[in-house]
């Protein structure tokens, strides 16, 4: 990385205030500079494909919910859980589908809290979009009243 790093000039001792803004902003200028090399770093949706994403990631978070609800804890060595034989090779696969078990809950709590934060920013974001849309509709239906009037 520190062979990518554009060569500065040097400035000598920093006095006072001065010195450090033009720091600053040559700090600035290089990461605008970088930023834009990198292309700015955006993406802008439009409010149908906002929606359509949204649905998506709910439908993601239904389908979580319905495999949790498949899924039940048992505790292993119980009589709820019959192991094929009673012997050492019974044990051990059952043992090791109890761990593959948990570890598919603990998989799919995990991706329920990614998904519903997921949907709840989504949600907040196209919330936001149409509330500045009205707000700026009605910021120009009434600047347009008033050049008519």
């Amino acid at each position: 990385m520190a062979d990518q790093m554009p060569e500065l000039t040097p400035i000598g001792p920093v006095t006072g205030l001065e010195g450090i803004a033009m720091i600053a902003e040559e700090v600035a200028a290089l990461v605008a500079k970088e930023a834009a090399a990198m292309g700015g770093g955006k993406y802008q949706f439009h409010p149908d494909e906002l929606q359509a994403v949204l649905k998506q990631w709910q439908g993601l978070q239904n389908t979580i919910t319905a495999a949790k609800s498949t899924v039940h804890v048992r505790v292993p060595h119980s009589p709820t859980v019959m192991m094929p034989g009673n012997e050492s090779a019974s044990t051990t696969v059952s043992d090791a589908a109890h761990t593959t078990n948990v570890a598919y809950q603990d998989y799919l709590a995990s991706m329920e809290t990614y998904v519903n934060g997921y949907v709840e920013r989504l949600t907040t974001a196209l919330n936001n979009y149409m509330q500045t849309e009205q707000n700026n509709s009605g910021l120009a239906t009434g600047a347009q009243s008033h050049l008519q009037a």
